[in-house]
């Protein structure tokens, strides 16, 4: 595992750890928690093998996040992991900006029937499709990655199409879950490791990402926060400890 796969993580929102009321933990430590909107503390909190995760209607059930600025017009990735059930529209999975001021976005495009990342600066549109075609309910791993001018397409591990990212926009401080602020593209299904760089995370890690699976990147945080350093008696010397919640 990359040791700076962590690195630059502005959140990260893993509902497979288990259901936290109206509440989507930041399990990232940075404190950036989402609110459910429109949607039930408790039934829309799924359990299923692998771990839990939250349930979108496509009617009008999101998550909103307000965060520090967060730059998206040169280096960042959005993540998550998307199990789609219906739905003939575009159906949103996480985008970061609003049609006001401008956004990126990862979504199911419904004129190509694949997932699909596009960014508008006010001005420029840009979109990349990837090339398969996951159909529904199949869990699939989705991330788009922008680093040294272009921005990239990848699902389940793999790099899928790529374009040029020459827009401009402002530093940016609301990510929405399972929609698009200012649109109407409400996701249906369920969705889980949701996650936001500051970085455009490389195809290594995103490839280590997806071989971790489906809620690898919260157990992956979760082991991280449990990870203590102890001095021992003996020469001062550090041991580093994996303990559980007691320690």
């Amino acid at each position: 595992m990359s040791r700076n796969l962590l690195q630059g993580l502005v959140g990260a929102w893993c509902p497979s750890l288990g259901p936290s009321g109206y509440t989507l933990l930041d399990r990232s430590g940075r404190g950036n928690h989402g609110t459910l909107t429109n949607m039930d503390a408790g039934s829309d909190w799924v359990g299923m093998p692998g771990g839990w995760a939250l349930d979108f209607d496509g009617t009008n059930d999101s998550v909103a996040i307000t965060t520090r600025a967060i730059s998206i017009s040169t280096n960042f990735t959005l993540y998550g992991w998307a199990y789609r059930t219906a739905g003939t529209s575009n159906r949103n999975i996480i985008g970061i900006g609003s049609g006001a001021t401008g956004f990126w976005t990862l979504y199911w495009q419904s004129a190509s029937g694949r997932y699909a990342a596009e960014g508008w600066d006010l001005t420029n549109n840009v979109t990349i499709t990837e090339t398969t075609n996951a159909g529904l309910n199949v869990w699939t791993q989705v991330v788009m990655s922008a680093s040294a001018g272009l921005f990239r397409i990848y699902t389940d591990g793999i790099l899928r199409a790529s374009a040029t990212n020459t827009h401009s926009q402002t530093a940016q401080t609301v990510i929405t879950i399972g929609n698009l602020s200012g649109y109407s593209s409400w996701f249906q299904g369920d969705l889980d490791d949701l996650a936001c760089w500051n970085r455009g995370i490389t195809a290594g890690e995103v490839w280590q990402l997806y071989q971790l699976g489906r809620g690898g990147l919260g157990r992956l945080l979760t082991q991280r926060a449990q990870r203590r350093v102890f001095r021992t008696a003996q020469g001062n010397r550090r041991r580093r400890l994996i303990c559980g919640a007691e320690c």
